[in-house]
């Protein structure tokens, strides 16, 4: 949280603009001032009012001195400043609280992402998608990152049901509708398509140049992979299996106890109907049916108490949002029959 809430200090203010761009940024003093020249010149050619938030997500290069002064050169630049470094989640949270625009555009700071691609992905919202993302293609990193995100990219769409190329683009388009339904923490800021399509808005991606980095170094190494790979289960609990956790632990438990019992059902077949057949030279086995039984028991068991848990909550509600609501009563007008 900041010292302050921004919009509480503006008394009286501007017209809210067409586009927001969102720039989470730490350590690249070298390249934020071309990152916002950039977005500026795109939003002009296309005649768009717009407004540039960027978040210094605690730099120790001296990101946020440059920020201070385009901010004091430029109106349309808000520059946030945390005290240290929260993650990219936090710095893109923040933002979103602060942006003002119908339209959030959001891109990394490295000057690998092209704001002029913005056209492209503008055609697709106004096709009718909620959220734009673009697509790496061709993907300029070395070929153990490219191999990684493949492999991630795979894991993240089966989990969330349909095809997603390049879930972790930062170049990503989407409505203030989709925005207030975010919630971004840890890493969660990896799986905006998917958050928004698990909440039902539609979206897209539309393929987009990737620029070669031209200062500093990547951020992202083996260590960020492992944690985005658990808060991707993290979230699908907590997404798709948030109201009805049975069906995710129940379906663990059951295939564990269905290995177990098949293991053991074989082994007093043959017991039975094999002459000679010694349960001594079959330990492992027997050992391992007994610990898949006991194991799926405990998965099973852990399904129903939070179960429990989460029906004894104050507001046993389940997350949904509404797109419309046709004919919908008055708030004073009382139920018809």
């Amino acid at each position: 949280m900041t010292d302050q809430n921004p919009k509480s200090a503006i008394h009286n203010p501007p017209p809210a603009p067409a586009v927001s761009f969102l720039i989470p940024i730490f350590d690249e003093r070298e390249s934020v001032a071309e990152v916002c020249r950039q977005c500026a010149e795109a939003a002009r050619s296309l005649d768009l009012s717009y407004e540039i938030v960027a978040v210094d997500d605690g730099s120790t290069d001296g990101t946020d001195a440059v920020l201070r002064d385009l901010a004091a050169a430029d109106t349309r630049i808000v520059a946030v400043i945390f005290r240290r470094n929260f993650g990219k989640s936090a710095a893109l949270a923040a933002g979103l609280e602060v942006a003002r625009g119908n339209v959030i555009v959001t891109l990394d700071a490295d000057l690998q992402d092209n704001p002029g691609d913005l056209p492209t992905m503008l055609e697709a919202l106004e096709a009718g998608s909620d959220v734009v993302v673009g697509w790496k293609n061709p993907r300029r990193d070395s070929f153990l990152r490219i191999a990684a995100s493949r492999l991630f990219n795979r894991i993240v769409s089966v989990l969330a049901g349909r095809r997603f190329h390049d879930s972790n683009s930062g170049f990503k388009v989407l409505r203030r509708r989709v925005a207030d339904h975010l919630e971004l923490y840890g890493e969660r800021h990896r799986f905006v398509p998917v958050l928004a399509h698990w909440k039902g808005f539609r979206v897209a991606e539309v393929p987009v140049h990737h620029e070669p980095r031209r200062f500093g170094r990547s951020k992202y190494g083996a260590g960020r992979f492992l944690a985005g790979f658990f808060d991707l289960w993290t979230m699908a609990i907590l997404t798709r299996f948030r109201h009805k956790p049975l069906h995710f632990f129940g379906q663990a438990g059951t295939v564990l106890l269905a290995g177990g019992f098949a293991i053991l059902a074989v082994l007093t077949v043959l017991r039975l109907t094999v002459t000679g057949f010694w349960f001594g030279r079959h330990l492992p086995w027997i050992f391992l049916g007994i610990l898949l039984v006991l194991v799926g028991i405990q998965v099973f068991t852990t399904g129903l108490i939070c179960e429990l848990v989460v029906n004894l909550r104050p507001d046993p509600r389940a997350d949904f949002v509404i797109k419309e609501v046709i004919n919908a009563p008055a708030p004073n007008e009382p139920p018809h029959g």
